[in-house]
C-alpha cells in the first residue's frame, strides 16, 4: 500500500485514502502507556440473600480475573443493593467487603439504620489491589450482619448489585 503524506496546515481537501481495519496491528497490553485501563471485568446478582450471619459471606458476585501485566493495579468497584431493618431496640448494621483471592481489596460499606427504620440502599465501594503476578485470581463480594436480631436482605425486591473490576498498567 502506498503511503500518503497529508499537510493538515494547509487544510484537506479532496478525497482521502480508504483506510482498511485489516491494515492496522493489535495494540498488547505491554504497548500501552502507565495510565490506561488494559482489562475490565463484570458481574451482576440479583438473587435474594438473607443475611442472618455475623460472618462474611459470598454474595453471589465473582469474577475470575487474570492480570496483562504482574505490575499492574486492579481496582474494584462494587455496589451492593440491601435492606438493613432496625428493630426498637437494635440499629441496623451491614458490612461488605470485596476480596481479591484472600485479600482485602475494600472493607467498607457500613450501613447504619436508626432504631425502627427500615433502610434500602444501594451502596458503593471502590479499592485497589496492587498485582504482583499475572496468575488467575477470584475477586468477590461478601456481606454479614453485625447483629443477628436485626434482620439485613441483599437484593431485595427486585433490585440488583453488581461488581466491576479494571487493570491498569
Amino acid at each position: 500500500m502506498a503511503l500518503t503524506k497529508l499537510n493538515a496546515t494547509r487544510g484537506l481537501t479532496g478525497a482521502l485514502p480508504a483506510v482498511s481495519a485489516a491494515s492496522l496491528t493489535g495494540i498488547v497490553s505491554s504497548q500501552m502507556p502507565s495510565g490506561n485501563i488494559v482489562q475490565v471485568a463484570t458481574a451482576f446478582n440479583g438473587d435474594y440473600l438473607d443475611c442472618s450471619t455475623t460472618s462474611y459471606v459470598d454474595v453471589g458476585l465473582s469474577v475470575s480475573f487474570t492480570p496483562k501485566r504482574s505490575s499492574s493495579t486492579i481496582i474494584v468497584q462494587g455496589i451492593m443493593f440491601h435492606r438493613a431493618h432496625a428493630t426498637s431496640t437494635v440499629h441496623g448494621d451491614v458490612r461488605f467487603k470485596i476480596l481479591v483471592d484472600s485479600t482485602v481489596a475494600v472493607e467498607e460499606g457500613e450501613c447504619y439504620s436508626p432504631l425502627g427504620e427500615r433502610w434500602v440502599v444501594f451502596q458503593p465501594m471502590t479499592g485497589t489491589y496492587s498485582n504482583s503476578n499475572t496468575n488467575a485470581k477470584t475477586i468477590k463480594m461478601q456481606v454479614k450482619n453485625v447483629s443477628t436480631t436485626s434482620p439485613c436482605v441483599v437484593n431485595p425486591y427486585t433490585g440488583q448489585s453488581s461488581l466491576l473490576v479494571m487493570e491498569i498498567v
